[in-house]
């Protein structure tokens, strides 16, 4: 962390060094029977309902991809963890607003909604071990939740989606047997490209100059 510029280079960025939270950046909801820990990282575990730790600024999820290296302890399927985005979640507790993240489920990766009272799982993003680190992506269209795992193909789903410009970023967690939690190495958000498109290298062929070396 002692060399770590990510402060520098993002729109927002935590690395979670040390063992406190920057409470200037994040606010929590945290569920009687849940916690929220750092050392170097950020835990969330509980058995209970669930813990938020959400960005206290509201950003546009439509101009802005929300990143995290992390992993869930468990393979169960329950939604053990979720990265993305959400609205003020820290202050106004769970069900209140609608939700855009990428979760770990039944040893595998998505992408879902949660509106009012029901989480809807989108896409799946492919299986893997949850359990060790990967990188999750999620932004939205004005139209739909797009999301991708290790920078890997962009999946987008548009069902029960509804739009939004201004909502908090971060994490939650919760529902875990005892020992579990959602771990968090590094969020970050970055500025969506123009017009939604990956910027590309390409190199062409080496050209000569018919000039030779005696």
């Amino acid at each position: 962390a002692q060399y770590d510029d990510g402060a520098s280079v993002f729109n927002f960025y935590d690395n979670f060094a040390g063992t406190s939270l920057n409470t200037s950046k994040w606010g929590t909801y945290i569920a009687s029977g849940d916690s929220v820990s750092v050392d170097n990282g950020l835990t969330i575990s509980g058995s209970s309902a669930w813990a938020f730790v959400m960005s206290k600024t509201a950003y546009n999820p439509q101009t802005y991809i929300a990143d995290a290296y992390g992993y869930a302890t468990t393979t169960s399927t329950e939604q053990s963890g979720n990265w993305g985005w959400a609205g003020n979640q820290y202050s106004a507790g769970a069900g209140s607003n609608q939700q855009y993240f990428v979760n770990t489920y039944n040893n595998a990766y998505y992408s879902g909604i949660f509106t009012g009272s029901t989480w809807y799982e989108l896409s799946n993003l492919g299986s893997g071990s949850t359990t060790s680190s990967f990188v999750m992506s999620v932004y939205t269209t004005s139209s739909a939740v797009v999301a991708s795992i290790n920078y890997g193909s962009w999946i987008s789903n548009s069902a029960d989606f509804v739009a939004s410009t201004g909502l908090s970023a971060g994490m939650q967690g919760g529902k875990l047997a005892s020992g579990q939690y959602a771990y968090t190495q590094w969020f970050r958000l970055r500025a969506l490209p123009p017009n939604g498109v990956m910027p590309s290298v390409t190199f062409g062929a080496v050209q000569s100059t018919g000039a030779s070396l005696s």
